[in-house]
């Protein structure tokens, strides 16, 4: 018998799915997305059970509205735009300060530390790389640290940055050139 998560070959034949009323295309849109989302969550609030709520409020949403919502080829992109917006109006309603956290070594000890992805990263990451990335990161604008992290962490390319933040194609992409001559002359003066 096949399995049913076989006929959604990609975005797009899953998005249909659900739009048309699939449960296993629902359940299989938040198992493959529901943690990328809480890791891209915990970079706008450290508040672990927020960023949890914000999640399942997203995902509720989404199923109960599923008539309303529209066509998307690219549903993490869709779910990022979705969770950020939803998670800064959460912010504002309880006043919460929206901050990038300041380094990787505290990004590390608000994910999930009980996964065994997390347990492979911290066994495989040399402590001397981790300290000079926590170094080149702390160079960077709280704003060049988010389009770094949603240009080379989540891959996305810089027309969805510029949607995401809200910037235009030309100014994201200033801010990705300025930031890797950053990172460049860091390593050039510690050689």
């Amino acid at each position: 018998m096949r399995d049913p998560i076989d006929n959604f070959v990609d975005d797009s034949s899953l998005w249909k799915s659900f739009l048309a009323g699939n449960d296993v295309a629902f359940t299989h849109i938040y198992k493959k997305y529901v943690q990328t989302l809480f890791h891209y969550g915990m970079q706008f609030s450290s508040d672990r059970e927020l960023v949890k709520d914000c999640i399942q409020d997203i995902f509720i949403n989404l199923y109960d509205n599923k008539e309303k919502i529209g066509f998307t080829d690219n549903i993490k992109f869709y779910l990022f735009r979705i969770l950020k917006n939803h998670l800064i109006n959460t912010l504002k309603r309880h006043q919460t300060h929206i901050a990038f956290l300041d380094s990787q070594e505290k990004q590390a000890e608000t994910y999930t530390e009980d996964t065994a992805e997390t347990l492979l990263i911290d066994i495989e990451v040399d402590m001397s790389v981790k300290a000079t990335v926590d170094k080149v990161m702390s160079l960077l604008t709280i704003r060049q640290r988010e389009i770094i992290y949603y240009r080379f962490v989540e891959n996305m390319s810089i027309d969805e940055i510029g949607i995401l933040t809200e910037m235009n194609y030309q100014s994201v992409a200033n801010v990705i050139q300025r930031s890797l001559k950053k990172i460049r002359s860091f390593y050039k003066k510690s050689e």
